[in-house]
């Protein structure tokens, strides 16, 4: 019925011929000569139908035959084709074979079950499970070069079984009892009943037994078997056939790997072709296919074969990959020099193809060049010797998905001893100076960054180099330089300086004198007076210095940049919005500008600022997101042109028109600053109740000192609906008129808007305490609470209420309580309130600890903290990197086979539409109402440290209970469901230098608890930083260390600092520098280098550590120029800081400003605190905040993070080069202060 189906629009040809089931019988090698034979000689006219798997034909034949074939999947008869097939057969049995699904609708399936109907079987009886016995019992049959009957098929199975059962019980197989114990009861039944059990007159088959007796019917059939992988593959395929997505299949592959696995007396090549095949079952069981690759893992051979075959082919789930990634790194872990294991990584890291790591379309001369140096080292596939001992050798594949294994190698021993697998890396080099891929920067990252020392190998090493006559002279000078760098020894400096100078006159030699290129700091004078450098390229790269005033620039450069600066066609900036090629030259321009021209700059941006008046309405709106930021230079004629153009789109306040509605709120922000009170009141009112509009504007709210001035403003409020815009406006204010406010208050709380209400309680908080107890027992919450409503409603109670406190918190919301009740005054008060609400929480922690219905699916969400200045919102950022799913990534993501590296599963987020992520965030407040709902109310509580601290202060046995129920949660695994307060007594604990908090520190790492409190201003990890100020060095420093190893570029490394000084464990941090830099190890010797910058020693003795590590070069340079820069933005940050607070002139604090954001770093936010508290606001007059705008100050730290965060210890990270970057299991939990 196929074939006619394929054939009905075929008639040309004169004769067919079938070859049916090819992969049953014979090997590739003969069906590829007889195919190609008998094609040949049968001319044009004759069509040949081949049937076998698709894996058979995909992978064997078809690379190998030239033909123009056409490719069907015989999948199962359809409804049609099964009616036909069934013609002869009762309805009773067409229903019952069509019931039992996809497998009996294959036609190898449906035949078997028609023979097994005609040999007397009873429809009724037939199963899946007893389809595929009467299956594999024909195909046994068939197979086997001796005949065996109808009813021996069950002798054969009890026979294999028995011998198994005896063998595992004698003990020799205890590896397998280890994974699957059910194994031994299983044996021992089938080899004494079989596998068909008579019930009655019925005869019934048993799944368990039918798994087992056909596992070892597979591996007897296996053993029998020589030949490759392949051809063992052919064989398991002539039983599973058409059937992997059967889990029954899966099921019968797995029990038949676990054996051959387990016996070391079964060859590899038989556990290697039945894991494969259990890779292939599309519904295997997860937790059976780590427990067999975590099996394999302990033969290398077998999980090395296993890697090659997976790693070969397009499209293997990298859940699998990553489970034979796991595999190998605990191979390596036990391993030495002369394991198994670090033969198979080194024999991957040698591989090598003529295509190197290109894709075969890329065209260019780069390609041609690899396709010659490969060829030159190896003419043929197969392995090269280098050197005439045969040590050193190379391997050129004809897979060239294989390379991808050298990557794999390299992603294993990166979390491996250097020193044992040296020489993996040490091959890899090899290759890829052939290959010229961008390994050798991973090799190199890989040895810089050992913790033991690598001088004898390196030093043995680079003496050999000098016999590898294969390889180039180029490519030999960069594996010494390489080896020599990562090493970082002082008794190796003179031959690193050597081959650093060869490498620049080879590159002289060859063209690449550098001139229009990156000059280094000493040259760059010389490149600025250079006549034949376009002015543009000298902008670029002199931009790079202007914050640092210790560079002078020429005298006629600066004449030049004047010139160029008065004559710079400004109008043309931000005319549309995407980025212009003077936007993009602006942005080189301005810090210069700003350093060397100031009063050229501050003409340029009036000018930008007045051509407001040549835009149109469309063009205004790009002008817009840079003119918002220059509004500390504002004259008056300024703001006049400004407020022309803005009156043009005040008509629209109130309606969405899109662009229009966003220019008029832009122009209304910048002009808010220069009205009148009674304008900017009036303004607001124009714009209803929108609480985030009044939030964007409550920072040029103007003081109103006199209450006349007040009482003009609160008359404003004529009806209710008004009363919102001037409240936000009297809270704003520093002293507050009670005999104004108070009737608007009363009237507020009169009104049944939510919003409002919960500004007037903000406002009666402010008032007289005689005013506050007047209303106090007339507050009531509204149906339908918002936060901020809830908020100070909550505040008011706790504070004021003269109720029983069991009420009173029966009234309250215990949400907010935990936020605010360590504000509480009045000792005794304070001691009761604690009392009772250490009640509430210890009966969550019970009723969480011990659920009293099934546990719900818990919420993997960071909340922020709910700040009553921004209106009480309660924001909720969802943890994306913390997702399951169900997703498969494929290997193509990543060059080794693996998820994209730091993106991971946070790669999802990028699925998400804006209205997708919206309906999330919704989803998630109704979540966290609902959960309040339930009593679940501290899950989604931000747990202040001051209440948590009242409790333990004044609440008797609070502490000790408290951790009865953490032990307790951790060990019934219901962490994760109190885990928000455990994180924040983990944050108090550790501030107050209680060693608990170290060891709930440490659960939470191990736990993964995702729940953790975000400080709101600078997004930096609440906990983190707590763990850094614990007082006593000698107990954390363990916690420190883990934090620091796990991290994965410069930038965390340095924000690790950054805490532990902030924390007050500066002196740790410097003594931890000064025992680094004392070892002999790569590792350590980069790592004491950044731990130095980061404890902010001075520059002279830094310089001086340097100059003790080594004369000359040694091969830190990199990460000594990393450091260096992170110790001199400091004390550039703190010049241009003092400059900008220090001025009178506006102009000149913008200009400061800018080259503050020029080299600005995380601790930036520290500085202008301190800065603050030192000075005030800045002399010009200018508020802070409009010369630095926040949104400026997070962008221009996350350019600088983004930047230090591509290198790790100096080595540059390389885009998708996942090896060198692989998290260690001590995972940092420090997020990036930005």
């Amino acid at each position: 019925m196929k074939l006619q189906r394929w054939l009905g629009g075929i008639s040309e040809a004169c004769a067919i011929i079938v070859l049916d089931g090819i992969n049953e019988r014979h090997d590739y090698q003969f069906w590829t000569d007889y195919i190609a034979n008998l094609v040949a000689a049968a001319g044009q006219n004759v069509l040949f139908v081949i049937t076998c798997r698709p894996d058979t034909w995909r992978q064997q034949l078809r690379p190998r035959l030239q033909l123009q074939a056409m490719e069907f999947d015989l999948t199962e008869f359809d409804e049609q084709e099964f009616a036909i097939a069934m013609h002869n057969q009762s309805r009773e049995n067409v229903e019952r074979l069509w019931a039992l699904g996809p497998v009996a609708r294959k036609p190898r399936y449906l035949a078997d079950a028609l023979m097994y109907l005609k040999q007397g079987g009873d429809a009724s009886e037939l199963t899946v499970e007893l389809l595929q016995y009467h299956a594999w019992k024909n195909r046994y049959r068939t197979r086997m070069n001796y005949p065996v009957g109808l009813n021996e098929f069950e002798d054969v199975l009890k026979h294999l079984a028995g011998q198994m059962s005896r063998r595992v019980t004698a003990g020799e197989l205890k590896d397998l009892l280890v994974l699957n114990p059910s194994t031994v009861d299983a044996l021992a039944e089938l080899a004494s009943g079989g596998v068909l059990r008579r019930e009655g007159a019925a005869m019934t088959l048993e799944r368990p037994y039918l798994v087992e007796g056909l596992s070892l019917l597979l591996i007897d059939a296996l053993t029998s078997v020589t030949g490759t992988i392949t051809v063992l593959r052919e064989q398991i395929g002539f039983f599973v056939h058409d059937t992997q997505r059967n889990p029954l299949t899966a099921e019968i592959c797995a029990a038949a790997a676990y054996k051959a696995l387990a016996d070391r007396e079964i060859r590899d090549e038989v556990a290697v072709a039945l894991t494969l095949e259990l890779l292939d079952c599309q519904n295997a069981d997860q937790t059976s296919v780590e427990g067999i690759i975590s099996l394999g893992s302990k033969r290398p051979h077998v999980v090395a074969q296993v890697a090659e075959g997976l790693w070969a082919v397009q499209g293997v789930d990298s859940t699998i990959e990553q489970m034979v990634l796991h595999g190998l790194i605990q191979l390596t872990k036990c391993a030495k020099s002369d394991s198994a294991i670090v033969h198979v990584l080194a024999r991957w890291a040698s591989f090598i193809h003529e295509h190197g790591e290109l894709y075969r379309q890329d065209a260019g001369v780069l390609t041609h060049k690899i396709s010659a140096s490969v060829r030159a080292v190896a003419p043929v596939i197969g392995q090269v010797q280098l050197t005439k001992d045969g040590v050193l050798t190379l391997t050129r594949i004809a897979n060239q998905r294989l390379l991808r294994l050298a990557r794999l190698a390299l992603a294993v021993i990166s979390l491996a001893d250097r020193q044992i697998f040296f020489q993996v890396a040490f091959n890899s080099l090899l290759a890829d100076s052939v290959m010229m891929t961008s390994r050798g920067n991973i090799s190199g990252w890989i040895l810089g960054s050992s913790r033991s020392s690598l001088d004898q190998q390196v030093t043995a090493a680079v003496q050999r180099i000098e016999a590898l006559s294969l390889i180039s002279v180029e490519g030999k000078r960069r594996i010494r330089r390489i080896l020599l760098e990562s090493t970082a020894t002082p008794s190796l400096a003179v031959q690193l300086s050597t081959v650093r100078q060869e490498s620049e006159v080879a590159m002289h030699n060859v063209g690449l004198p550098g001139l229009f290129g990156n000059p280094t700091r000493e040259a760059l004078q010389t490149f600025l007076g250079n006549g034949a450098v376009k002015f543009e390229a000298k902008i670029a790269v002199a931009s790079k210095y202007a914050s640092d005033l210790t560079f002078k620039y020429p005298d006629d450069f600066v004449s030049e940049l004047r010139s160029y600066g008065q004559n710079f066609p400004i109008a043309n900036r931000r005319v549309v919005l995407a980025r212009t090629v003077e936007d993009h030259d602006w942005d080189l321009l301005e810090p210069l500008l700003c350093r060397l021209c100031p009063d050229v700059y501050k003409a340029a941006v009036l000018d930008f600022i007045r051509g407001i008046e040549q835009r149109e309405d469309e063009a205004i709106y790009p002008w817009l997101f840079a003119a918002d930021g220059y509004l500390s230079l504002f004259e008056l004629a300024d703001v006049s042109v400004i407020r022309q153009a803005w009156e043009r789109f005040s008509v629209v306040v109130g309606s969405d028109t899109g662009k229009t509605r966003v220019i008029e709120f832009t122009m209304f922000s910048m002009l808010l600053a220069y009205m009148t009170p009674h304008e900017q009141v009036h303004e607001l009112l124009r714009r209803g109740t929108i609480r985030v509009q009044l939030a964007s504007f409550e920072d040029e709210f103007q003081q109103l000192d006199s209450p006349k001035a007040q009482e003009q403003i609160a008359n404003l409020a004529a009806e209710d609906d008004q009363l919102l815009p001037v409240l936000w406006y009297a809270i704003a204010q520093e002293k507050c008129a009670n005999n104004v406010w108070l009737p608007l208050v009363d009237r507020a709380l009169a009104y049944s808007n939510s919003l409002t209400r919960g500004f007037a309680m903000e406002l009666l908080s402010q008032m007289p305490l005689v005013a506050v107890r007047k209303r106090i027992g007339r507050l009531e919450l509204t149906g339908e609470p918002t936060h901020l409503e809830k908020h100070w409603f909550t505040v008011l109670l706790l504070q004021h209420s003269n109720e029983a406190v069991s009420a009173l918190l029966n009234r309250c919301d215990l949400a907010v309580c935990a936020a605010v009740l360590g504000e509480v005054t009045g000792e005794q008060r304070r001691r009761k309130l604690a009392t009772a609400f250490a009640g509430h929480l210890l009966a969550w922690l019970r009723l969480q600890v011990h659920p009293q219905q099934q546990p719900y699916p818990e919420l993997r969400v960071a909340v922020r903290t709910p700040a009553p200045n921004r209106g009480g919102v309660t924001s909720v950022s969802v943890d994306l990197n913390q997702i399951d799913n169900a997703v498969s990534f494929r290997s193509e993501l990543s060059s080794w086979g693996g998820l994209e590296q730091s993106d991971g599963f946070g790669a999802m987020s990028y699925g998400f539409a804006d209205r997708q992520l919206g309906d999330l965030q919704n989803a998630l407040r109704d979540a966290m109402i609902s959960a309040a709902e339930r009593g679940d109310w501290a899950y989604t509580a931000f747990w202040s440290d001051s209440t948590i601290t009242l409790m333990l202060e004044k609440v008797p046995g609070f502490r000790r209970e408290v951790h009865l129920l953490v032990e307790d949660a951790k060990n019934r695994r219901r962490l994760r469901s109190i885990g928000s307060f455990v994180s924040a007594l983990t944050r108090v604990l550790l501030h107050s230098g209680d060693a608990l908090g170290l060891e709930l520190m440490a659960l939470i790492r191990a736990q993964d608890i995702p729940v953790r409190s975000i400080d709101g201003w600078t997004e930096g990890d609440l906990l983190d930083a707590a763990l850094s100020s614990y007082p006593r060095p000698d107990e954390a420093s363990n916690l420190w260390l883990e934090r620091i190893e796990a991290a994965t570029s410069d930038a965390y490394v340095l924000a690790n600092c950054e805490l532990l000084v902030q924390g007050g464990n500066r002196q740790w941090l410097f003594g931890q520098a000064e025992r680094d830099l004392q070892t002999d190890a790569p590792y350590f010797r980069r790592r004491g280098l950044l731990l130095l910058a980061g404890s902010g020693c001075d520059k002279s003795h830094f310089d001086a550590t340097v100059r003790k590590l080594g004369d000359g070069s040694i091969g830190l340079e990199e990460v000594v120029q990393t450091a260096t820069s992170y110790i001199e933005t400091l004390s550039r940050m703190r010049q241009w800081i003092l400059t900008m607070m220090a001025t009178d002139s506006p102009s000149e604090a913008k200009c400061a400003a800018i080259l503050l954001l020029h080299c600005v770093d995380s601790r930036v936010w520290i500085l202008l605190v301190e800065a603050v508290e030192a000075h005030g606001q800045p002399r010009c007059g200018a508020p802070i905040m409009q010369l630095l705008p926040r949104d400026d100050i997070k962008n221009a730290v996350k350019a600088t993070l983004k930047q230090r965060d591509k290198s790790l210890f100096g080595y540059q990270k390389v885009e998708n080069d996942a090896a060198p970057w692989l998290q260690s299991e001590a995972q940092a939990s420090v997020r990036l202060p930005i």
